[in-house]
């Protein structure tokens, strides 16, 4: 009798450590690491380009209004949860924010503005007239992407060109990691061109919907079913690899201690660690 009370108590609490092994490991996990979800902003619809001012913790986004027939740009401040809209950007599809000089930029149907968070304003550069898709700012330079052309410009110490080394292929988005290495996308996939090569390579069939960097510079990148890095060795190899699984992503981007911020159908959402190892998903 007491071997079989001790033997159904084993049983019931190893049940019961199973469950609970698995509740610990039912949220997100982000490199092996199970993460919950705070939702830091509702009701904003299909948010979308992203990035982070680190000087002053505030993130920049692009949102639809009116049913999803324009796209408007707005600042969240991370700590205080103060959200706002920049106005009178039309056509606002995305934001970046150079991470030395700290200069934030908004691009949309009329061309490039930098916003000055301070004095909320905002100022065409004049760089260009064009309908502008993407922009990502590095180091003093804007590179940025045009809409329906697909084409890829730099704007460097006043002058205008195209992305060096991608030549004629269509570049819908695009980013740069800490050593200046292209990474770039169009309906075809992920395309790699290096710093100081001639030869621009793709790397897989990736749907991607948004390039950015963390607080030291590695870049990464999202698709609609998770977070991916991406690093090039020394032989120019590329290795991509995937950091969370989630599915309806529209945008990422990293807090300054490396925390993931995602953007959902209707919301923007941080993703928390619980310290809790995973092997997988449950």
């Amino acid at each position: 009798m007491i071997l079989l009370i001790l033997t159904t108590l084993l049983a019931l609490a190893s049940a019961r450590l199973v469950n609970y092994t698995s509740s610990r490991c039912d949220g997100v996990i982000v490199n092996g690491i199970n993460h919950e979800k705070e939702v830091i902003k509702e009701d904003v619809d299909k948010p979308y380009m992203m990035s982070i001012d680190y000087d002053t913790n505030v993130l920049y986004y692009t949102y639809t209004r009116y049913q999803g027939k324009i796209l408007v740009p707005a600042a969240l401040n991370l700590k205080t949860k103060e959200n706002y809209r920049i106005t009178e950007v039309r056509g606002a599809y995305s934001t970046s924010v150079d991470p030395k000089s700290h200069k934030i930029y908004v691009v949309g149907a009329y061309g490039i503005y930098e916003y000055d968070y301070q004095k909320k304003i905002r100022i065409n550069l004049g760089i260009t007239n064009l309908n502008i898709w993407q922009v990502f700012a590095k180091d003093g330079v804007v590179y940025y992407t045009t809409y329906p052309g697909e084409n890829a410009f730099v704007y460097k110490n006043g002058q205008l060109d195209k992305v060096a080394g991608i030549g004629e292929t269509r570049a819908i988005l695009l980013g740069l990691d800490k050593e200046d290495n292209v990474f770039f996308s169009n309906s075809l996939g992920l395309f790699f061109h290096p710093k100081d090569g001639n030869l621009t390579i793709i790397v897989g069939e990736y749907t991607v919907n948004a390039f950015t960097t963390d607080m030291n510079e590695k870049l990464y990148f999202s698709t609609p079913i998770g977070i991916f890095s991406t690093e090039v060795e020394g032989t120019g190899k590329v290795t991509i690899k995937k950091i969370a699984g989630i599915n309806n992503i529209y945008g990422m981007a990293v807090e300054s201690d490396g925390t993931f911020i995602y953007s959902a159908d209707n919301a923007i959402i941080r993703l928390k660690s619980t310290g809790v190892e995973c092997s997988e998903q449950h």
